[in-house]
């Protein structure tokens, strides 16, 4: 199979990944902060070890400040509940995903808070300025996806960070498709708090989010056994216990772990610059090939995150999608759970196609998945 999803999901993982799931199965099997045997203390230590690890990576507010989660979705909504209060109003972008938008609406529904959704398919200058005329005396939070999952386009991070922090407002930032591909320091952006998955281009396994944050987060969605003061019945309010209620994921963990320091060897400007170059050739190829529709202006450099969104024309995304695995190929087609950014894009009649490769990505491999796009292309 040509694995093309991997802004879904990275597929292979690093081998360093796998062997760090199976330590941690083995080395790491105890619960960590919920007994004093040698197993669960260092099972502990190493989630304080990647902790540090993660904080260093992302230039967070301390290892405390680093708490993990199911996915990105869970991070996004703790922190969305934990931020927001009945009255407030919030501004995001015509890109975000459902994991922002659906807890904005439910919120909205209940009559609780407002939101203002931002046009951002123009310049940076427009999409700032957009910003800051929505803002009202009840802004509380701006929420930005960092990319688009379906159309790649890079919103400017650093400068939305500084024009919350001169309104006095918590700056939310969704990863999920930066996380490990672009540079990120979350002091430096003016980020409040910060929300990825540890699955795709961390090259964790599935079943692990992270979330750092600063001191932003007052409440909590859920509550329980922490390993930190039992005998009382109020959830603890130091961080991060007052957001790990259960038991952590500790093979996810050690994935994670296993994943930055693959990234660290690397060199993410490495990995960037290799998924770029073959998206980059494949837009190339595509835009010579009739009836094949892109949505990516000019993909530049540092401007896109490497994914290639795309349709033939007549045929819905998912068909071409269903004949391309029919031929071993895997892409995401659909609406990629994500209806405002395919109705700022106009797609939301079809979905779109999206090739994403990762750093086992080989030429050959998009080669073949043009050709077999370029037959469908003239089959209509």
């Amino acid at each position: 199979m040509i694995y093309l999803d991997n802004a879904a999901t990275s597929y292979p993982k690093p081998e360093s990944v796998t062997n760090a799931v199976l330590e941690g199965i083995i080395k790491y099997g105890g619960n960590p902060g919920r007994s004093g045997h040698d197993m669960s203390i260092n099972a502990a230590q190493k989630v304080f070890e990647t902790r540090e690890k993660i904080n260093a990576f992302f230039g967070g507010y301390g290892a405390e400040n680093v708490a993990f989660t199911y996915n990105c979705t869970y991070a996004l909504n703790i922190a969305i509940k934990g931020i927001i209060n009945e009255g407030d109003h919030v501004l995001v972008t015509s890109i975000e995903h459902n994991a922002v938008l659906r807890p904005l609406y439910k919120l909205k529904n209940k009559g609780k808070i407002s939101y203002d959704i931002i046009n951002c398919k123009g310049s940076d200058n427009e999409i700032l300025t957009g910003f800051e005329k929505a803002i009202t005396p009840k802004t509380k939070a701006i929420i930005c996806t960092h990319s688009s999952n379906v159309f790649g386009k890079v919103m400017p991070i650093k400068e939305l960070g500084e024009l919350a922090k001169r309104k006095g407002i918590i700056f939310i930032v969704d990863a999920a498709g930066s996380a490990g591909i672009l540079h990120i320091n979350m002091r430096d952006m003016n980020i409040n708090c910060l929300c990825m998955p540890g699955h795709k281009s961390i090259y964790g396994i599935t079943g692990i989010g992270i979330l750092l944050f600063d001191g932003s987060i007052k409440n909590t969605i859920i509550e329980g056994g922490t390993g930190s003061r039992s005998f009382e019945l109020a959830q603890p309010s130091i961080f991060p216990d007052m957001l790990e209620s259960g038991t952590l994921n500790m093979t996810g963990i050690c994935s994670v772990s296993a994943g930055i320091d693959f990234i660290l060897k690397e060199g993410m400007t490495n990995i960037y610059e290799h998924e770029y170059g073959l998206i980059k050739e494949a837009m190339n190829d595509l835009s010579g090939i009739k009836n094949v529709i892109l949505y990516s202006e000019s993909l530049e450099k540092n401007k896109y995150t490497p994914v290639l969104p795309f349709n033939v024309k007549t045929l819905h995304s998912e068909r071409v999608a269903a004949i391309l695995c029919s031929k071993g190929i895997a892409v995401r087609a659909g609406f990629h759970c994500a209806c405002a950014a395919h109705i700022t894009y106009k797609t939301e009649s079809i979905g779109a196609v999206r090739i994403s490769p990762s750093v086992y990505t080989e030429k050959k491999d998009l080669k073949s998945a043009i050709n077999c796009i370029s037959q469908i292309a003239k089959s209509v």
